[in-house]
């Protein structure tokens, strides 16, 4: 119980996990128990002051919440409470876009009514999980000026409530099903990367979502979750994440299992490895995009041109990248010739093999 208690409140306070994730576990403690509101209400007050006492200081004081608990989280944790006892009587998507309502009509000043539409809830939940004004804002902006295609896989796969009879009052997915994906440190990739780069962000996050559903095709049966780990992605700069394209690696998403995938940085033989092991993986397109991403936080919504893709031998691909700027000229280059750019011999690279495993490592 004290484990899915913190999932339940850690993970609503900053809209990061889908309603199966976020609460069944803990809906289903309540159910055996016959519990009421009262009693979430007493267990979520017991945990605030367990919590509190975690590093235990008696003549200090409460550090863990004073000096090491950010006050704004603490603040959506206070306030959280009155939404988690609704547990006792509603579903949980209902307790969810309770929540993400309450949260946005806190900041409707600024950023105007409570959307509507098939991406409303994707934004709410962008909007809590950058929790500060300025980095509201500039998601707000950025999420507007995504092309169609980013922006429908956000809307469609953060709509997704991982529960075959329960969908949002305010959005739904075009296309019904399952899994439903937790990204797991997605706040702190948002807040890391706002306001400045918000809008590459969401295109990375949108590259996340996309890849993730290609290891995980869309299926009817959808009561379960898979959890998508960025954790070594979510402290970077966006010139950070780029570059490692130009050092002759990438990033790669890969299965660890049937319920949790993972985002980390790995040359192009890892992934032949993994290839060979039957391991499914795939490469993440976090590198630039032809069109200046100057736009995304200025709320610009001018469509933007997909990647031009060239169709000449790998060797010329590579000429065509080699400059001073090699990560603003991975745009005009397709996946295949990446590990060309960054190395001197590109017939000797796998990727470029003509073999059919190689072939599928540049798809």
């Amino acid at each position: 119980a004290p484990q899915a208690g913190w999932c339940a409140a850690g993970w609503l306070v900053q809209a990061e996990a889908p309603p199966n994730a976020l609460f069944s576990p803990f809906k289903q403690i309540i159910r055996d128990g016959g519990a009421q509101a009262a009693d979430v209400a007493f267990y979520f007050t017991h945990w605030l002051t367990d919590l509190a006492g975690a590093v235990p200081t008696p003549l200090e004081g409460a550090e863990k919440f004073v000096l090491k608990f950010p006050h704004a989280v603490l603040n959506s944790f206070i306030k959280s409470f009155g939404v988690l006892n609704e547990l006792a009587h509603k579903s949980e998507t209902e307790v969810l876009e309770d929540y993400l309502i309450k949260a946005w009509r806190e900041v409707d000043q600024q950023l105007g009514p409570v959307p509507t539409g098939n991406d409303a809830i994707a934004l709410m939940r962008l909007v809590v999980q950058a929790q500060e004004m300025e980095k509201q804002i500039a998601i707000t902006k950025a999420f507007a000026a995504l092309n169609e295609d980013d922006r429908k896989v956000l809307a469609d796969e953060m709509a997704r409530t991982g529960i075959s009879e329960q969908r949002y009052a305010h959005s739904c997915p075009q296309k019904i099903g399952g899994p439903v994906f937790l990204v797991y440190y997605s706040p702190s990739f948002i807040r890391n990367l706002a306001p400045h780069t918000a809008g590459p962000a969401l295109v990375m996050l949108a590259e996340v979502y996309r890849r993730s559903r290609k290891l995980w095709p869309l299926r009817v049966s959808f009561d379960d979750w898979v959890t998508v780990r960025i954790d070594q992605i979510k402290e970077l700069s966006l010139t950070q994440i780029q570059a490692v394209y130009s050092q002759g690696e990438s990033w790669l998403l890969y299965k660890r299992n049937e319920r949790e995938a993972v985002v980390e940085r790995h040359d192009i033989d890892f992934m032949t490895d993994l290839v060979s092991q039957g391991v499914p993986c795939t490469i993440l397109k976090f590198y630039r995009k032809a069109q200046s991403t100057s736009s995304f936080c200025s709320g610009a919504t001018t469509p933007r041109s997909k990647p031009s893709i060239t169709t000449s031998s790998p060797r010329s691909k590579a000429s065509e990248c080699r400059n001073d700027d090699v990560p603003a000229n991975l745009a005009m280059c397709d996946i295949s010739s990446l590990a060309a750019c960054a190395r001197p011999d590109p017939p000797t690279d796998p990727v470029h093999s003509s073999s059919p495993t190689c072939r599928h490592l540049s798809c």
